[in-house]
């Protein structure tokens, strides 16, 4: 991308680390990078990138997928230290998956990195853990709130429904730093 001067700027490279329960984020991720869903994707570890423009700024958004396995955990917290931003998922048609957030992903986000940005997505897509107990938007967006999240988004990754919008939140925390705009 040329700035105003006809010079080529270079693009900020900026790393997006995706982790919670097994509840559509990987699917989310082929719709954001091939504009394809594919309910059946499952992923150990994987990395895309994505050239795009957020907040007038152009950007190279390096994507990494992760395994909800304790047996790859390891692994996945090794991720943690060259992340700009987390984002962690949960199933919204999930009670479990929703207390995992607090009990499971943000304690291990914490223990990596410590204090780093990160913003909540609950995907509304019956994928991975479905206990039929649906959490609503107010309940979720009362979690990030509560545990710092910088903002929370609803999306459905077979619908195509807000997904570029995980990512541009994500990408925009990466541009202002760690401000709370829950």
């Amino acid at each position: 991308m040329m700035d105003q001067h006809g010079v080529l700027e270079t693009p900020l490279r900026k790393k997006k680390l995706v982790i919670g329960d097994m509840s559509g984020k990987s699917a989310t991720i082929q719709v954001y990078i091939q504009d394809e869903f594919c309910h059946t994707y499952a992923t150990i570890f994987d990395n895309f990138q994505a050239d795009v423009e957020v907040d007038g700024t152009y950007v190279v958004a390096e994507i990494i997928d992760t395994t909800c396995s304790d047996k790859f955990g390891v692994i996945r917290k090794e991720m943690y230290a060259n992340a700009d931003v987390v984002i962690i998922f949960f199933s919204v048609y999930s009670r479990q998956s929703f207390r995992n957030v607090q009990e499971i992903w943000l304690p291990e986000v914490m223990k990596s990195r410590g204090r780093i940005p990160f913003i909540l997505v609950g995907t509304i897509a019956k994928i991975g853990f479905s206990d039929g107990d649906r959490v609503s938007f107010e309940e979720a967006r009362a979690l990030a709130e509560e545990i710092g999240a910088l903002c929370y988004v609803e999306c459905w990754p077979d619908r195509k429904y807000n997904v570029d919008r995980v990512f541009q939140e994500a990408i925009s925390a990466t541009l202002k730093g760690n401000g709370n705009n829950v």
